[in-house]
């Protein structure tokens, strides 16, 4: 009988120990992607601004998907349901907050967008930053119809900034 207690008291100890590595695992798997695709750094309004012209610079006379109006509501340019989609493998933002000084660039592969659960729409929420897609009644099938290119190019009246392309 003592010999049965040892088996599952061994079993319960490599299972505990297997949950913990397991996790560790989980959480640093998240830290190592968190660390790749997400920057972080203060910048002067100056510098945050030759930032957001470099990356506006690919999109000289494209029209966003997205354009925020003057009370920061969401005017979406939706394209036609018959507009075949476009492969994306990735979504970019550049958030600036003015009262932080804070810089903010995101890469996130589209396959990470895929699996977040949101009901197919999608949003970029930080401290400094919200857009909710849901607001914008956008989904991924609208971005992948739009394809490749600018999504939002956005200031608010306090002087953030914001802008979103998919590759």
């Amino acid at each position: 009988m003592a010999t049965k207690n040892k088996t599952w008291v061994s079993i319960l100890i490599a299972a505990i120990v297997i949950v913990v590595v397991f996790a560790i695992a989980v959480v640093g798997s998240s830290a190592y992607f968190i660390s790749r695709h997400i920057h972080s750094q203060f910048a002067s309004t100056e510098s945050a601004e030759e930032q957001f012209t470099r990356a506006r610079a690919r999109f000289v006379g494209q029209a966003p998907l997205i354009e925020l109006n003057h009370d920061d509501r969401p005017i979406v340019h939706h394209p036609p349901a018959e507009t075949p989609r476009s492969a994306i493998t990735a979504l970019h933002a550049v958030v600036y907050n003015s009262d932080s000084r804070k810089l903010v660039t995101v890469s996130v592969p589209m396959w990470v967008v895929r699996m977040m659960p949101s009901h197919k729409r999608f949003s970029f929420v930080s401290n400094d930053v919200e857009f909710d897609s849901s607001r914008a009644h956008l989904t991924l099938e609208d971005v992948e119809r739009h394809g490749p290119g600018l999504i939002l190019d956005g200031r608010s009246r306090d002087g953030d900034r914001v802008l979103i392309w998919a590759e």
